[in-house]
């Protein structure tokens, strides 16, 4: 269920609607808060409005990005997995066909020991 906080960035008083708990949403917009402010006071002709943006620009580029890697990752897993059951079919097939060597060389070693 929704819920509303009032969280304050940069100086400017607002509303949010979320699913999440207001110590979560509190503490996302307090994060926020402090990179805007560090931006506005290392930067003065850059406004609050436009630190917000630059921080909306930085975590959507970090998300991004983030999702990429999450997706590489993800394939490079799925590969790893097919190799591994490629492995095992192979390892399965190799101990199948040694036993049916030893099975067929005992087999042998008792015929050659009858017929002396």
């Amino acid at each position: 269920m929704k819920e509303k906080y009032t969280v304050d960035i940069g100086g400017i008083e607002m509303n949010i609607l979320s699913d999440e708990s207001e110590e979560y949403v509190r503490g996302l917009a307090r994060l926020i808060d402090q990179k805007v402010n560090k931006m506005v006071v290392s930067n003065k002709r850059c406004s609050t409005t436009e630190a917000a943006f630059v921080c909306c620009l930085e975590y959507l580029d970090d998300k991004l990005k983030t999702a990429l890697a999450m997706e590489t990752l993800q394939k490079q897993r799925d590969s790893y997995i097919r190799e591994i059951e490629a492995l095992r079919r192979e390892n399965l097939a190799l101990k199948k066909g040694s036993a049916l060597t030893d099975a067929r060389t005992g087999n042998e070693a008792k015929e050659g020991a009858e017929s002396k």
